[in-house]
């Protein structure tokens, strides 16, 4: 009996299966198309491309965490693809992963690939592959150049278009140190950043006049940037977390988007001079 018992237990320690969780929210199941095959990557950058959310899938780990054998990632990547093609999304966006025996706290080591992953559904036109593939997202970071020229915009806009520009910009928190005893957040560092990739203007309007007024969205990124430093490094780092941060982010963000819609409709895109160096006062005084 206890000879069974023993037998038993080490089945159970060296057996091994995938738990997988998933979330469709905005598309309709159906089978996977057999020519199917999206595209997976890992952290990419997707801010600013029309993409429409299908849902996620985590890849988690059943097994105890000091069993020896490792597991290729490759059963869970057909899986990813499998599932992306049921729920009809081209793109797979890996935003975490721990491969066979790696430790990343507070994740225990893990003896399965582990993932999680967003689908999204996108046109595959020339420019959205270019930008996909490419290494990195062409941008311009505000504490690097905050001044902007024509040749930053790489798309030009037909004359007929109804507006003389879209300006793409975004708040970058490129630093914080976490503790490893809490978990906390603390020391924050924020800026804005442009978006050259996608940002679009129409050539006729090459005018110093005109590269003023972008320069001043670019700040006015910038000082929203500065304002979530702040808020940030107010609070106390025993109350961060990653998902509490990610939601203030989201919220100044939200903000910058509404403050500049009305920069453009209060300016006139630049044609208004009087509401122009209003605005350029209230920036730059809370930016110095």
């Amino acid at each position: 009996m206890k000879l069974k018992t023993f037998i038993v237990f080490i089945i159970l320690l060296t057996s091994c299966s995938h738990a997988f969780t998933t979330n469709y929210q905005t598309l309709t199941y159906s089978e996977p198309d057999s020519a199917c095959n999206p595209l997976i990557f890992r952290g990419k950058n997707l801010f600013g491309l029309d993409v429409k959310y299908a849902g996620n899938l985590n890849i988690g780990d059943q097994s105890f965490s000091f069993v020896i054998k490792k597991y290729s990632d490759s059963v869970a990547t057909a899986v990813l693809k499998s599932q992306a093609c049921a729920v009809n999304a081209n793109l797979v966006n890996i935003t975490f992963e721990i491969k066979p025996g790696e430790f990343k706290p507070p994740y225990p080591q893990t003896t399965y690939y582990r993932c999680m992953a967003d689908f999204y559904s996108i046109e595959m036109n020339e420019l959205n592959l270019q930008i996909l593939k490419a290494e990195k997202r062409k941008i311009l970071r505000y504490e690097d150049r905050n001044s902007l020229s024509w040749k930053d915009f790489d798309i030009e806009l037909p004359e007929s278009f109804s507006v003389p520009y879209e300006f793409v910009s975004t708040i970058e928190l490129y630093t914080g140190k976490m503790s490893i005893w809490t978990g906390a957040y603390k020391e924050f560092k924020a800026q804005g950043i442009f978006y050259s990739d996608i940002s679009k203007i129409k050539k006729s309007l090459s005018s110093e006049q005109t590269e003023k007024q972008l320069e001043l969205l670019f700040s006015l990124t910038h000082l929203y940037a500065k304002r979530l430093e702040t808020d940030l490094n107010s609070r106390k780092p025993k109350l961060a977390n990653a998902e509490k941060i990610q939601k203030i982010i989201d919220g100044y963000i939200s903000e910058l988007e509404t403050e500049k819609a009305k920069f453009n409709i209060e300016t006139d895109y630049g044609n208004n001079k009087i509401e122009l160096r209003k605005w350029e006062t209230k920036i730059k005084s809370e930016l110095d």
